[in-house]
């Protein structure tokens, strides 16, 4: 016997549309914000991409790519062909973001733009693409 779809009511999410920051920035942050906020409950189940779309009306992606980076950061779990829910276990607080620490970047070392001497010699070396100056097709039955 077939599944049957549950409806699932969206979130209240009023998104302005003048504002500067993007749409999948925005719904990102209400989202979180109503997760944090205990207005939805861990386990609570989210509308699909698609329905949250329609309903916002706006692409798809823009709540794929929220949705995503809510999943990144441990506030949703989705699974295919059980949709996606608020995750049982979520932080406390947003994670703080420290752009001053650079601790964990390896600082990559100057190279030229080419590697040592220029090559020469007999016969003259290989580049890709061009076959050697001693190929012959005759010779090598290819012709």
């Amino acid at each position: 016997m077939p599944r049957q779809a549950v409806a699932v009511v969206p979130p209240p999410l009023d998104l302005d549309r003048t504002a500067t920051d993007p749409l999948h920035r925005q719904i990102y942050e209400r989202l979180r914000d109503a997760i944090l906020a205990e207005q939805l409950s861990p386990g609570a189940r989210l509308p699909s991409v698609l329905g949250l779309a329609s309903h916002l009306g706006v692409a798809r992606n823009t709540v794929a790519d929220a949705y995503a980076q809510l999943q990144a950061e441990g506030y949703l779990v989705s699974k295919v062909g059980s949709g996606t829910i608020v995750a049982p276990g979520i932080p406390d607080r947003p994670l703080p973001i420290n752009n001053t620490d650079h601790s964990g970047i390896v600082p990559r070392p100057d190279l030229p733009a080419w590697q040592g001497p220029p090559v020469v010699g007999d016969p003259p070396p290989l580049r890709p693409g061009v076959p050697p100056s001693t190929f012959s097709p005759m010779r090598h039955g290819r012709a």
